[in-house]
């Protein structure tokens, strides 16, 4: 299987997978709104349509330079570095303790905590300022969706 056959298998199984979720979303997720159009079915939508729109896009792209003969873009670049790899294995546990800490430790603390590893992982400066920027953020997303989306999240030892 070529680069671009395999980038058009992957788009549109991202298609089918949007499109499943989607029709998922009315038997999952409740409508109730409290006297607003939004619902606790918005979001999932929203991410329902942006997959199938990312899948349908990379299908349509593969598809047109595999039709054209165009070489695959990542064709000549070298393999991974052991750093590389050992950067992807600590994204990898860091998305694992993530959803661990949803469940156990709360949104609130569990998000602001992996937002701030994830940017020193990618190399951010400044601890202090990584950590408020995180707090804030996570503090943000939180009173978003709980109070304009009606979107609750898991509540666990801390919040």
């Amino acid at each position: 299987m070529t680069y671009h056959e395999k980038n058009l298998a992957v788009g549109l199984l991202a298609l089918a997978v949007g499109l499943a979720y989607a029709l998922c979303i009315p038997y999952e997720v409740s409508d109730y709104s409290e006297g607003h159009n939004v619902s606790g079915r918005t979001l999932p939508a929203i991410l329902a349509v942006l997959l199938m729109l990312a899948g349908a896009g990379l299908s349509v792209r593969s598809w047109l330079a595999r039709k054209r003969n165009l070489p695959a873009a990542g064709a000549e670049t070298p393999p991974m570095s052991p750093a590389a790899r050992r950067r992807v294995a600590a994204y990898a546990c860091l998305v694992a303790g993530y959803t661990l800490g949803l469940t156990y430790v709360g949104f609130i603390v569990s998000t602001a905590a992996a937002t701030w590893l994830a940017m020193r992982l990618s190399g951010a400066g400044r601890p202090v300022l990584t950590a408020g920027i995180s707090i804030a953020g996570a503090v943000f997303l939180y009173v978003f969706f709980t109070l304009v989306m009606d979107v609750y999240f898991p509540s666990g030892w801390l919040l």
